[in-house]
């Protein structure tokens, strides 16, 4: 399984896609948790018992073995073990992209608003 970064986004799909969902596009990958952390965020006992079947024959039974990912996606979000994510499938994304219309603002605004994007990082371009 590729290395997954924290605060970077991926497309991937699942060994599972009836119970998780076949597909995840633009998911920010939140932080990565070990078996008892994930226990605190839903019951992963049982889904792993509902998707074990769905899994490779050669795919560990010991879920504290397993790695945790805690990702943010566009219908909220959702814990999912590595065995889960098919590797081959796992693609680093971009991001999104986001339109923003501000209107009747003065240029000093302007100028805040791209200082403060500037220091969170965020690539921009600004058309007046």
């Amino acid at each position: 399984m590729p290395a997954l970064t924290i605060n970077k986004y991926y497309n991937f799909t699942t060994y599972a896609p009836s119970i998780l969902g076949t597909s995840y596009n633009n998911a920010k990958l939140v932080s990565i948790l070990d078996y008892d952390t994930a226990l605190k965020f839903g019951n992963i006992e049982l889904l792993h018992k509902q998707i074990y079947p769905y899994l490779p024959s050669n795919t560990p039974s010991d879920l504290t073995k397993y790695t945790y990912y805690l990702f943010k996606t566009e219908n909220g979000n959702v814990i999912l073990a590595d065995y889960w994510l098919i590797d081959t499938s796992i693609q680093e994304t971009g991001g999104i992209n986001a339109t923003i219309n501000l209107y009747n603002i003065d240029s000093n605004k302007v100028s805040i608003i791209r200082d403060q994007l500037k220091l969170l990082g965020i690539n921009f371009n600004i058309t007046i």
